[in-house]
């Protein structure tokens, strides 16, 4: 089967995430712009709210999702459909001891899949973090605050993060600012993931962990 690859903003990111997270539940268009946008020192409206989310479908429809993934509830906010089957599978990746641990993850997808017919798959690497694969997307985990850490390295603005250094043309940031003494080795794993993910720089995207 034929597989896609897309590129999510951090804040589309976000919210894919998180709809996924209180899937088959709706989510008011408050408590959608408290923990996406308000939470990470951003604003919004809920008109933009409206424009991410259409770009969320749009891009399902190019992956060859014929069936609504994020459903509307009028007045109310979101959800994603109860007949969307989501499963995890294992999927290992070279990780770095230390506490900048970091992960590089390919946003791909197999195809769309309800319920009894077609399947989602939703991937998690142990130990440096872990990702669902839903519906055509490995799911992003930001920085926690408990003893575990996550990172993903994916396409997003570049007037986010920490400058931690440059592949190709490419800017690689950070959520939180790096110490000196660790950018290096944190450049080198880097490199190494995406390199086995097989990334590549274009335009102007930002390599953000």
């Amino acid at each position: 089967m034929k597989t896609h690859a897309s590129r999510l903003t951090a804040t589309t990111s976000r919210l894919l995430k998180f709809l996924l997270d209180h899937r088959e539940h709706v989510v008011y268009r408050n408590e959608i712009l408290e923990k996406v946008w308000d939470a990470h020192g951003l604003r919004t409206s809920s008109h933009s709210l409206n424009k991410y989310i259409s770009d969320l479908r749009a891009i399902f429809r190019n992956m060859g999702c014929v069936e609504e993934i994020i459903v509307t509830v009028p007045r109310v906010g979101f959800m994603v459909s109860a007949s969307i089957l989501i499963e995890r599978v294992d999927n290992s990746a070279p990780v770095i001891r230390n506490e900048n641990d970091a992960e590089a993850i390919a946003l791909s997808s197999s195809g769309c899949t309800h319920k009894g017919t077609r399947k989602f798959s939703a991937g998690w690497a142990k130990k440096s973090g872990y990702a669902l694969l839903a519906l055509f997307v490995l799911l992003i985990l930001f920085w926690s605050v408990s003893a575990d850490r996550y990172r993903l390295i994916f396409a997003a603005g570049q007037d986010e993060g920490y400058y931690l250094g440059s592949i190709d043309s490419c800017p690689v940031r950070t959520f939180n600012a790096i110490p000196n003494e660790q950018q290096q080795k944190m450049m080198v794993l880097v490199r190494q993931l995406i390199a086995k993910q097989k990334m590549v720089c274009l335009g102007n995207s930002v390599f953000l962990l």
